[in-house]
């Protein structure tokens, strides 16, 4: 199956609260998206850069401070 997104576990942060770590499998629950269509990899691993270096035609799925996890707004749709 080819890779259609890079899903970034990453931190986020809301006011008044402490910061909550994401990993990159419950950010593809929370988008509605087939892991298995992603590369999924931490912000915080030595991965990262080359990842979005190799890749820059992928859209980029990370956490949101907003909360909103639909595709449609990312990708620029409806």
């Amino acid at each position: 199956m080819d890779k259609r997104y890079i899903v970034v576990g990453d931190h986020i942060e809301r006011p008044g609260a402490a910061p909550v770590y994401i990993e990159p499998l419950e950010l593809c629950r929370l988008y509605g998206i087939d892991p298995k269509e992603a590369i999924l990899v931490d912000r915080r691993h030595h991965t990262y850069r080359h990842i979005m270096r190799k890749c820059p035609h992928l859209p980029v799925l990370m956490p949101r401070a907003d909360g909103c996890y639909d595709l449609k707004e990312k990708e620029g749709g409806g």
